[in-house]
């Protein structure tokens, strides 16, 4: 929990002995540990990873971390082109696959290949844990594994078909920290409310030469990224005041009294004592 930085309220729960993936009790969901490890998946989830589990009708428990792994980087690929993360574009690289019970996506015939999966993952069933449904804010329909799924006919990507051909450069899947995961706007949380990242091109961090760091630069309060980010979340309007929960916080919380503050009574002339309000997280 402190790691992925999930909020108390999704609360988060160990399977009990002899539990499977389907066995998530009531008012809950089974998300795989491979999700948040290579899959650089972090809650809430983005508006990308939603509109996908949403088109093809899928449920998230029923993704393997290989589907993730490819929907994940096919999104940090293209936010590092400044392409669009579209499911249009996403379905012209991979097409909706299902194999022993999960679903995936695999590189359709004939598309120029983005990343390769991870070699030697092959007892990611075992780890998985429970957290409340509204963790994850999409529309998720659970399928019956042995219907099978329907192949698409959509136009390969190449210079003559879309735009962007020119510009497309594959990035292998990697491993993303916190802090890296932000500066990609696909982590709500921010290691500084008062920070942004350097522009610069996002690819180069993918690079085997790059030897730099991202720089975060103070801003004011109502610039940019820190507000233009949220955008990218799929989460209920109705939660966008307690952004904060998600920051981790280190060492003890200190005890803050409540300033009075004198505030003049309309029409009367008098001073009131009011406890100051503490501004809000997100405009």
């Amino acid at each position: 929990m402190t790691s992925v930085q999930m909020a108390d309220e999704w609360v988060v729960t160990y399977p009990k002995e002899g539990d499977t993936g389907v066995d998530a009790p009531a008012g809950f969901i089974t998300l795989w540990a491979e999700f948040f490890n290579d899959g650089n998946l972090r809650l809430p989830v983005t508006v990308f990873v939603a509109e996908v589990l949403e088109y093809y009708h899928l449920h998230i428990s029923q993704l393997s971390p290989f589907g993730m792994f490819r929907i994940r980087n096919f999104e940090y690929t293209f936010r590092a082109l400044g392409l669009d993360v579209t499911v249009e574009n996403f379905r012209r690289f991979y097409q909706l696959t299902v194999n022993t019970g999960f679903f995936s996506v695999n590189q359709r015939y004939g598309s120029p290949k983005l990343m390769t999966p991870p070699k030697g993952l092959t007892k990611w069933k075992r780890w998985f844990f429970y957290v409340k449904a509204c963790a994850v804010y999409a529309n998720m329909t659970f399928w019956n594994v042995n219907v099978g799924v329907t192949s698409e006919d959509i136009a390969l990507p190449t210079a003559k078909t879309v735009d962007w051909f020119s510009r497309l450069k594959p990035i292998e899947l990697k491993k993303l920290g916190n802090n890296e995961l932000w500066v990609w706007r696909m982590m709500l949380t921010r290691p500084d409310r008062r920070a942004r990242p350097v522009d610069a091109p996002l690819w180069r961090m993918f690079e085997s030469d790059f030897g730099g760091k991202v720089e975060l630069l103070p801003c004011g309060e109502r610039e940019g990224f820190n507000l233009e980010i949220i955008g990218n979340f799929r989460v209920p309007p109705r939660n966008l005041g307690d952004l904060g929960k998600f920051e981790v916080k280190t060492g003890p919380k200190k005890h803050v009294e409540r300033k009075q503050v004198k505030k003049p009574a309309q029409g009367r002339g008098k001073g009131k004592s009011e406890g100051s309000a503490a501004p809000p997280l997100v405009s």
